[in-house]
């Protein structure tokens, strides 16, 4: 990926992932990230898709949808 290019659901897991490890989960907008993930669930399906106007996909809904734990674990975190 590169920065300015198309968002990415597996970049943006993996990325969030390594600053959750790191403790610096504070280096983003979680707000923005929350709504951007979640704007990524398809209303007629359910599941996720990668990247905007892409279809939803099984493998995508993984690493959309695990994004949603490191989400509330961050944000529980910077409230404490």
């Amino acid at each position: 990926g590169e920065p300015g290019n198309e968002a990415h659901g597996g970049y943006t897991f993996c990325g969030f992932a390594a600053l959750c490890l790191l403790g610096r989960e504070d280096a983003l907008d979680l707000p923005a990230l929350l709504r951007w993930a979640a704007h990524k669930q398809g209303s007629a399906e359910g599941g996720f898709m990668g990247r905007t106007h892409k279809l939803v996909d099984g493998c995508y809904s993984w690493w959309q949808g695990g994004t949603f734990p490191l989400l509330a674990r961050a944000r529980s975190a910077m409230e404490a």
